[in-house]
């Protein structure tokens, strides 16, 4: 059986398409875990609705607590073998998890990746991974391509995890709750630093909606901070895995740049979290600057949010660029 956990905030635009496109599976043998984490809409009642005409539907109702301790309780009842992650308002090919689950007993492997497209309200897509071969990795090789640029990235969502990673352990693998940035990242990578064999596939198999306010488009606030932290916890990870370095201060780079962009917009006078984060990039810009994966136009605004953030927050403002442009994941 396949636990295939689903967070739900206030979805109720879009969460039907979500949880039809799971039922619809072409596997069968899957329980759907419906989390409705204190939403103020109709989400509540439609999770209750699927309840009602699929008994392969749970549905927990809880307050508020954001979308990892949602996540958590999800884990924490499922009864699978595999666990999965969709998002709300995201929605899913009707063969994706037939097809992760053949992969993942083909070749042994404790996680099983495919591809996703990013999608809009006009149905516009944009591949997610430039990955385009079919690989079968050991953990060294998995954390260095989760942490590229131009990887497989470390979302949930397109991944199938074997339960016994994150149940049977002395120590249980769980989503951090205090972070609200990165959290996904850092928890695929404690699953992959667990993992014998991680199997990827290029064959796009969900669908990201991207015309939503994530975490890292929003304003700032002090909750993004938590990336910092996320980070200490990932660097510990990849100390073991030396030949993942360059893809690491790569991945950090560009996130904290952005972060940064956030901060120098807001007006953010920490000089503590400003002067930690500036120190990170100045430290590593010469090693994106001569890293093929990582976009051009980041490698243009570390050095200058480093050297000259004044004037590029004044030419910011003269181009226009928006947040939509300037987001990584």
């Amino acid at each position: 059986m396949i636990s295939i956990i689903i967070p739900v905030y206030n979805a109720e635009d879009y969460m039907e398409r979500c949880i039809n496109s799971v039922i619809d599976q072409t596997y069968q043998d899957i329980e759907i875990i419906l989390i409705d984490d204190g939403s103020n809409d109709r989400s509540g009642r439609i999770c209750d609705k699927y309840q009602m005409i699929d008994n392969r539907v749970k549905v927990i109702h809880k307050k508020n607590q954001g979308v990892s301790a949602a996540r958590n309780s999800g884990i924490d009842i499922a009864i699978g073998d595999f666990i999965g992650f969709v998002d709300a308002d995201d929605y899913i090919e009707k063969d994706m998890y037939e097809y992760l689950y053949k992969i993942i007993n083909q070749n042994n492997a404790d996680i099983a990746i495919c591809n996703y497209d990013n999608v809009n309200d006009n149905f516009h897509s944009s591949l997610g991974s430039y990955m385009s071969k079919n690989m079968i990795m050991k953990s060294s090789e998995a954390i260095e391509n989760v942490l590229k640029t131009n990887g497989f990235k470390g979302y949930l969502w397109n991944k199938l995890f074997r339960v016994e990673l994150l149940k049977n352990n002395q120590k249980y693998i769980r989503l951090d709750p205090d972070i609200s940035i990165c959290e996904d990242l850092l928890f695929v990578c404690k699953c992959i630093s667990r993992s014998k064999t991680i199997v990827y596939s290029p064959l796009i198999k969900y669908h990201y909606y991207n015309n939503k306010q994530s975490v890292l488009r929003s304003n700032f606030n002090r909750n993004n901070l938590s990336i910092l932290k996320a980070y200490e916890q990932i660097e510990e990870i990849i100390n073991e895995y030396p030949s993942a370095r360059s893809s690491f201060v790569s991945n950090i780079t560009v996130s904290y740049t952005n972060l940064m962009i956030q901060i120098l917009e807001s007006g953010h006078k920490n000089k503590i979290d400003y002067t930690r984060i500036k120190n990170v990039l100045k430290k590593n810009w010469k090693t994106i600057a001569l890293d093929s994966t990582v976009k051009n136009k980041y490698k243009v605004y570390c050095f200058m949010i480093v050297y000259m953030p004044n004037f590029f927050i004044k030419l910011k403002k003269i181009l226009h660029i928006t947040k939509e442009k300037l987001l990584y994941r």
